[in-house]
């Protein structure tokens, strides 16, 4: 961004320059030179500022920008796991169709995107996310409720993800038909196996679809 900094810093001097009678007791020639020093003394995130002045009720300030914060949560191990996924999948399930699903990373890499297609079912989007030291996942689901699930916290390499319902947007009773709960399975770079539970009117059916790497 030093490119970004410098054109702020020589429209600034110029705006100072043309704008304020005095600037360190220098003529305009002498404010424009003495501009042209600042990016040196202050560094490449000098901004310039407009302040109240005793005056004529303005007057022309510099500062240095605070540095952008760095970004303190630590990876998470269970998602870790989990961006092994990235790429595309076929399965079967006990009923006997075909499910394709796709991982990609999104959001710079925080959010693992994942999109399934069971035989002629709309195609469904969940996205998986680290909560602190859990996994969160939230559900898309073609019955127009969006579950959300949660693990227990993750103390170190696991091979089975279980996540359990939390709360849901757009299902007004929990008698409605929704998912409840998801089971991620990690068998190995080329194998691993989804546990999906659907609640209705208290009753559960879950069912299990055993996936194999197509690339």
């Amino acid at each position: 961004m030093k490119t970004k900094h410098m054109l702020y810093l020589a429209v600034g001097c110029v705006l100072a320059a043309s704008a304020v009678p005095t600037f360190s007791g220098l003529p305009t020639a002498g404010r424009l030179k003495w501009c042209h020093k600042i990016p040196y003394q202050l560094g490449p995130n000098a901004e310039l500022r407009l302040l109240p002045n005793s005056w004529n009720g303005t007057g022309w300030t510099w500062a240095q920008s605070k540095p952008a914060p760095e970004h303190a949560s630590k990876p998470s191990k269970g998602f870790e796991q989990l961006k092994s996924l990235v790429g595309e999948w076929e399965g079967n399930s006990g009923s006997g169709m075909i499910s394709r699903v796709s991982y990609q990373l999104a959001s710079g890499g925080t959010a693992l995107l994942e999109r399934l297609k069971t035989g002629d079912e709309p195609e469904m989007l969940t996205v998986y996310t680290p909560d602190g030291d859990r996994l969160a996942v939230t559900h898309f689901c073609s019955a127009g409720n969006q579950p959300q699930m949660r693990t227990a916290p993750i103390s170190g390499e696991v091979k089975q993800l279980s996540f359990s319902f939390v709360r849901a947007t757009n299902l007004a009773s929990l008698n409605e038909g929704h998912m409840d709960h998801l089971v991620v399975t990690l068998q190995g770079k080329d194998h691993f196996t989804q546990e999906w539970t659907w609640s209705q009117e208290g009753k559960t059916k879950t069912e299990a679809i055993h996936f194999t790497r197509k690339n």
